[in-house]
């Protein structure tokens, strides 16, 4: 969520730089004068680009990512039925991690009840962001 306010700043600082950067004096000569028709439209124009351009950068910023899927093998060294999450000694997991032992929260209440400690398990971590968690779990003979 802070990285989305820190790109909606970035963006609102940089339109303000270039509005300063090129004063009316400059174009003078390529607007038509205020007053006119022509004027207003383009004032018109302007100001309905200033409203939702900001905006439309503001959603786009913070848009959440596609979530990633990588498949996993590991043994269950132990639950905590609190923050029902697992800790698990997994293999390497291509494209993500190196094989170490961590906590992997699971969401699905039926993935939840397969897992046992000692028990060698295959699945799928699932990353969106900064957050992950363990999903189609598969107790291994």
């Amino acid at each position: 969520m802070y990285s989305c306010i820190l790109q909606i700043r970035r963006q609102i600082l940089s339109i303000k730089t270039r509005k300063a950067a090129k004063s009316w004096q400059q174009f003078a000569g390529e607007h038509p004068r205020p007053g006119t028709a022509q004027w207003t439209i383009l004032f018109a124009m302007r100001r309905r680009t200033l409203i939702t351009l900001p905006a439309a950068v503001a959603l786009a910023a913070c848009s959440k990512p596609a979530p990633q899927r990588y498949p996993m093998k590991g043994v269950v060294v132990s639950l905590d039925e609190k923050t029902k999450s697992a800790n698990i000694k997994h293999e390497r997991i291509e494209g993500w991690m190196e094989a170490m032992t961590m906590e992997f929260p699971v969401k699905d209440d039926a993935d939840w009840q397969k897992l046992k400690p000692g028990a060698r398990i295959q699945g799928v971590v699932v990353v969106t962001g900064d957050s992950y968690h363990l999903a189609e779990v598969q107790v291994q003979p």
